[in-house]
């Protein structure tokens, strides 16, 4: 029997995480089988993940926000969801008539064929591993996510999935803020587009000073489609997109 030799690194990072259970065990397995980047890479020679992978963090579903109140001036659009910590707060979530699911992610079905990761990446292999739901956006109605990190030391692992119907229009708003200290925001949306149809993304990045965060972006587009995505960072430790 061969035995997968562990990565000095991947095995600090998850020695505080703990082992999944059920299908993401899987995932486990094979995030140990990956490491780190280095600036030999060349995808990632301009981004050094020391800081990341040299961090212990924890996993936390603990929630501190009672209102929106200290996040009103964030709201901008009419349909919300407010997101806090990797947790669906739906009693302060405003979702109209926009169609989302939330979802387990142990139990949910591929989302598309054509929408693949890439599963050599290893915080997108993080992301399978520790990700407890996936939001999924369909529909018309336009959308605001707003993401708030509230925690201390915690990996917080966001995965959204989106796909835009046949000749239709979706304008999502993808909003972080991080009021946390010391976090890794792991985050991965996934856009089918078909075909005719017009998707528009809206991304502002506001995270504390100690706050580092990956974001995966993989998009499939069909014929005549349209995908735009629009990114402001303001602040962030080490901030990836």
């Amino acid at each position: 029997m061969s035995t997968v030799s562990v990565s000095e690194k991947v095995e600090k990072f998850v020695a505080s995480l703990g082992i999944p259970e059920g299908s993401q065990s899987a995932a486990y397995d094979q995030l140990l089988e990956l490491d780190f980047p280095t600036t030999r890479d060349e995808y990632w020679k301009y981004t050094r993940t020391g800081k990341i992978s040299n961090s212990k963090f924890q996993i936390s579903k603990e929630v501190r926000l009672a209102s929106i109140d200290s996040i009103k001036e964030l709201i901008i659009c009419d349909n919300y969801l407010i997101i806090e910590n990797g947790v669906y707060r739906e009693e302060l979530s405003k979702v109209g008539n926009a169609s989302i699911e939330w979802v387990s992610a142990q139990e949910t079905e591929d989302f598309s064929e054509e929408v693949r990761l890439n599963q050599t990446d290893i915080f997108n292999k993080i992301n399978d591993t520790y990700t407890s739901n996936i939001l999924k956006i369909s529909g018309n109605e336009a959308v605001q996510l707003v993401q708030i990190d509230t925690a201390a030391g915690c990996l917080i692992n966001n995965r959204i999935q989106v796909r835009v119907a046949k000749s239709s229009e979706l304008k999502i708003i993808q909003t972080f803020s991080g009021e946390g200290t010391n976090n890794l925001v792991n985050n991965i949306a996934q856009f089918h587009v078909e075909e005719n149809a017009q998707c528009e993304i809206n991304l502002l990045q506001n995270f504390s000073e100690s706050t580092s965060a990956i974001s995966t972006t993989e998009v499939y587009q069909e014929q005549n489609s349209t995908f735009r995505i629009n990114t402001a960072t303001v602040s962030g430790l080490l901030i990836r997109n």
